[in-house]
């Protein structure tokens, strides 16, 4: 494990416009039912690795194998080029792996982005499951202690919760919206003497609870507790009480210039480690036999709490550090399937389908420059044109 201190860090955002219109053409090239599919060989088997997941072909777990394998080929000849990674597990057995750029491997660590910030919730829910936190409805100033001062300076601030951190309405005043501005809050408190009192000072702009802003303070303030609540800074916890059960030792994490743990982005991990996360939230916090992350956090963590105002690809709920939506692939609106979502910039996506007994990691553009194009849209409409079309 390595820690690292940040100048700059990659940041969650939406691009705006509708799915790529020729990434769904390419899909399904018949009417109605019919479909013309060319020729192609089955995606191999995912190696067997002595990492904790068993793996099969995507045929063993339910899956039709011609759009997988047409799915394989439009990855691998860069067809669909907005994907470095992808890496698919069905009913707990890996059944796809694919790496399609030298940056990325099996072995190779990928950024998150802001699929941090769920990872951050995660760390979080094993806080609880040890009893080190009560629960999601305790005020971020019992948390704080050493910054009583500033709660007491604004008792406003006394009743922020937990809760309103993890569901991105704590209300405080914070600009990092203007990804190309170099003058964010993001940016600044990398640097601060006291990344936490940085935040903690902050105003409170809106009441707390009452309205969704999505904010790195507020994945700041859940990495923030832990050292608080542990003795151990995030990193280290993580490492110790959530990346140790799962066999997951190679990662890095980076942090603030004071040693702060980054909640927000700055998290670097394997493919299949990734996925050992969302199979983790799937299978309600149990790995191999031991309950990591508390069901009922999970729970909460999936429930629709806040409704953002930004609705691309009919993400319209947020839950604890992860946005969900429905998905109906049948256009029957009665049976839609829910999706959970950890997204960071440039395409890094961590997709958790209960229903389905799905996990999938997609990894994308790695640039500091914001300039990825349409890499952030890519894996819902792959998703959608090929994954779940293969499940039908």
């Amino acid at each position: 494990m390595t820690h690292a201190s940040a100048t700059a860090r990659g940041t969650w955002r939406w691009v705006n416009g509708a799915l790529p219109i020729a990434l769904v053409l390419l899909v399904w090239t018949g009417c109605g039912e019919a479909a013309v599919w060319p020729e192609l060989e089955a995606p191999l088997v995912p190696e067997l690795r002595n990492d904790g997941w068993n793996v099969g072909t995507p045929g063993s777990q339910g899956f039709d194998p011609t759009p997988m394998a047409l799915l394989d080929h439009d990855l691998r000849t860069r067809r669909i080029g907005e994907v470095d990674a992808l890496v698919i597990a069905r009913n707990g057995v890996l059944v796809y792996e694919g790496y399609y750029e030298s940056a990325t491997g099996v072995d190779a660590l990928h950024q998150l982005n802001s699929a941090t910030k769920s990872v951050a919730s995660m760390v979080v829910g094993v806080a609880v499951q040890q009893g080190l936190i009560e629960g999601y409805d305790v005020p971020i100033a019992d948390l704080f202690p050493d910054y009583a001062d500033l709660f007491s300076a604004d008792p406003q601030k006394m009743d922020i919760t937990l809760r309103h951190a993890l569901t991105m309405t704590a209300g405080l005043e914070w600009n990092d919206e203007d990804v190309a501005s170099r003058d964010r809050d993001d940016i600044r408190l990398l640097s601060e003497p006291d990344a936490m009192r940085y935040i903690l000072e902050r105003p409170v702009a809106t009441e707390p609870g009452t309205e969704f802003h999505y904010s790195s303070a507020c994945s700041m303030i859940l990495t923030g507790l832990i050292p608080r609540v542990s003795g151990l800074d995030a990193g280290a916890f993580a490492e110790q009480h959530l990346f140790g059960p799962l066999g997951i030792q190679d990662f890095v994490w980076e942090t603030t210039d004071d040693g702060t743990t980054t909640g927000f982005s700055g998290l670097y991990l394997q493919g299949r480690d990734l996925l050992k996360l969302g199979q983790l939230y799937l299978d309600e916090g149990s790995w191999n036999g031991q309950q990591i992350v508390p069901a009922d956090w999970i729970e909460a963590s999936f429930r629709p709490w806040v409704e953002p105002s930004r609705r691309e690809y009919g993400v319209e709920r947020y839950g604890f550090q992860w946005w969900m939506y429905d998905h109906s692939p049948t256009g029957n609106s009665e049976r839609p399937y829910g999706i959970l979502m950890a997204s960071g910039y440039g395409g890094q996506k961590l997709f958790v389908i209960p229903d389905l007994d799905l996990v999938a990691v997609f990894y994308g553009c790695t640039t500091e420059g914001y300039e990825c194009g349409i890499s952030d849209s890519v894996p819902e409409a792959v998703l959608y044109q090929y994954i779940l079309r293969a499940l039908q």
